[in-house]
């Protein structure tokens, strides 16, 4: 069984969740967002183990095996950095950066921290791009 850490619990972390539900081998453990509001609602919906005030505090909770971040691109390149140093593997559902320089820092960090990574931008598949 591999506990998740989801950070970010917008429209995109509910369809994230029904999908995962449905994987025997993944629980979810932990959520927190930016206000904690609706990882509030999210938690209950889907009783999660824990809620945490911040992904700072998640980070450093042993029990977490992977990070699922679902948080707006503004957003993504401090909590990634953040996250690098606990070389856990991270699903993220956005660019890794705003620019080319946000995504070649964080190239550079996975590398050096060895973290298995993944990006999921999932508007890729829409005819228009």
């Amino acid at each position: 069984m591999y506990n998740l850490g989801i950070i970010g619990a917008g429209k995109i972390a509910n369809e994230h969740i029904k999908v995962i539900k449905k994987i025997n081998l993944l629980q979810l453990y932990g959520i927190t967002s930016k206000k904690n509001k609706t990882a509030k609602k999210l938690f209950i919906k889907y009783k999660f183990k824990k809620i945490f005030k911040n992904y700072l505090l998640m980070a450093k909770d042993e029990n977490i095996n992977a990070f699922i971040v679902l948080v707006t691109p503004n957003n993504v390149y401090e909590i990634l950095k953040y996250l690098a140093k606990f070389k856990k593997p991270i699903f993220l559902e956005k660019p890794t950066g705003l620019n080319y320089n946000e995504n070649y820092k964080i190239a550079k960090i996975f590398k050096k921290y060895k973290v298995p990574n993944m990006v999921g931008y999932n508007r890729r598949f829409y005819s228009v791009f």
